[in-house]
């Protein structure tokens, strides 16, 4: 029996070591399987909250114009200063013109934080009566990502040729890459200035205000339904301009017709002796006329004279 037990250990040991070697295997194969895994998993992870922020803050570009009637545009201005300086923002522009004591009027270009462009809108509107009020919005949020994105590609790219720059072996290949990587600086700067004037435009809302000074003015009212006397005397009011004015129509063509008048006259004697001095040549037509003549007989000759006095009746027999 003892001399069976090297053969058992023989068949034993491989069956053993199976087992320990397929599961060797299969941690390895996690391990090498986690390690390529983890870094896409974690910038996933990372890539989702910065998704989530950007979703949430858009980038909208705000610009609006009012117009305002004021009473004292001395007043107005001071009052301008003081609301653009609580809400942060700065004057960009502005402009005046007139003398005091006469109707003056003045343009501002305002930059306002995207936040307070509805509150400053209404303070700025509160400060007269406004006349023209209009706004509009730029959604831009998909442009900015897009050149966020292209930003990133751009300076891994960049990044890889200053690593083929180090690793280049003649001098050539050096000059050539040097020259990709100027012309990738020069995209990656455009890019990262548009990005920051998107930015910085849509951080801070344009508003441009015209106050124009007007003690007297009166804001329009809308007018009542007129009734119907009154639009019986508008009617006749609008009848009678019409007959006024027809009136003097026709007295201005008389007028007009005044110098004109004698060479009217003449033409109208030369035309008269024209007609005198042409002979009528109409001749008339003879119609024949019925004829009242007797017709003569020829006499007969078997015919006997005539008696002068009728014959007496034969005596009956």
């Amino acid at each position: 029996m003892s001399r069976y037990y090297p053969l058992l250990l023989v068949l034993l040991i491989p069956a053993l070591a199976a087992p320990g070697c397929g599961d060797g295997t299969s941690i390895a194969t996690k391990m090498a399987a986690n390690r390529v895994e983890d870094p896409a998993a974690g910038q996933a992870a990372e890539a989702k909250p910065a998704a989530d922020q950007d979703a949430i803050s858009r980038k909208i570009i705000y610009n609006a114009s009012l117009e305002v009637v004021v009473q004292d545009l001395t007043e107005t201005t001071k009052q301008i200063e003081k609301l653009i300086l609580e809400q942060k923002g700065y004057i960009a522009k502005s402009d005046s013109s007139g003398d005091t004591g006469a109707r003056r009027t003045a343009t501002w270009v305002l930059k306002i934080p995207a936040e307070q462009f509805r509150f400053t809108m209404n303070a700025l509107a509160a400060l007269g009566t406004p006349v023209r009020n209009s706004s509009d919005s730029q959604d831009v949020t998909e442009e900015f990502l897009d050149l966020q994105a292209r930003v990133k590609n751009l300076k891994a790219e960049e990044e890889a040729l200053n690593k083929m720059v180090r690793e280049a072996a003649t001098l050539d290949a050096i000059l050539k890459i040097r020259r990709e990587i100027t012309e990738l600086r020069g995209n990656i700067e455009r890019a990262e200035g548009r990005l920051k004037y998107l930015a910085t435009m849509s951080a801070m809302s344009t508003i441009t205000l015209m106050a124009r000074e007007d003690a007297a003015y009166v804001p329009p009212t809308l007018p009542e339904p007129p009734t119907f006397l009154s639009r019986v005397q508008e009617t006749f009011s609008k009848s009678s301009t019409q007959l006024r004015n027809f009136g003097e129509s026709v007295g201005l063509i008389v007028v007009a017709l005044v110098p004109w008048l004698p060479l009217l006259l003449v033409g109208v004697w030369l035309l008269r002796r024209v007609i005198r001095s042409i002979p009528d040549s109409r001749v008339p037509m003879s119609t024949p006329q019925p004829s009242h003549q007797p017709i003569a007989v020829a006499p007969s000759a078997a015919a006997a004279p005539e008696s002068p006095h009728p014959s007496a009746e034969p005596p009956a027999s």
